[in-house]
């Protein structure tokens, strides 16, 4: 994954499932470590698809990924 250019962030939250071959759990962690990258950035305590729409959406998101132009 490093090959890859995987941010150090995600690693380190599936490195030891990865240093044992599971994959799935792998997985299942650096997706649980976006989550928890986005609650620390915003503050919110939410979950799943409302922490996503509450992130990132309406007319004033409390995270942007580009310049917000349209």
């Amino acid at each position: 994954l490093e090959s890859r250019n995987v941010h150090p962030y995600i690693l380190s939250y599936c490195n030891a499932e990865l240093l044992v071959d599971n994959y799935f759990h792998s997985v299942f962690e650096a997706c649980k470590s976006i989550a928890s990258f986005i609650r620390n950035k915003t503050g919110l305590i939410s979950d799943g698809a409302q922490l996503i729409d509450e992130a990132f959406g309406g007319d004033s998101p409390k995270l942007k990924i580009n310049n917000y132009l349209t």
